[in-house]
């Protein structure tokens, strides 16, 4: 049961909705958020807690958020539509 939510959620992750295939793009894209959030979780365990370090981790995870949310709304449309 709980491989099978796993399963699907990792798929939903790294897997192109159109085919189902595995997307290296999304993949690539969830590996280094995975990195980049355990690296400050580390960070923050063996160093006193950071305020600044976590405030350039949510805006670096926010920005390439909005980046690929604002990227993927006109990917694909004529320039003339834009």
């Amino acid at each position: 049961m709980i491989s099978k939510l796993l399963v699907k959620l990792l798929g939903d992750l790294i897997c192109s909705k159109s085919d189902g295939s595995i997307s290296m793009s999304r993949l690539a894209a969830c590996t280094a958020h995975f990195l980049a959030a355990g690296f400050f979780v580390y960070h923050n365990a063996t160093e006193p807690f950071n305020w600044d370090l976590w405030i350039i981790y949510l805006g670096f995870a926010t920005g390439h958020a909005i980046w690929d949310k604002s990227w993927m709304t006109t990917k694909g449309k004529p320039k003339d539509e834009q």
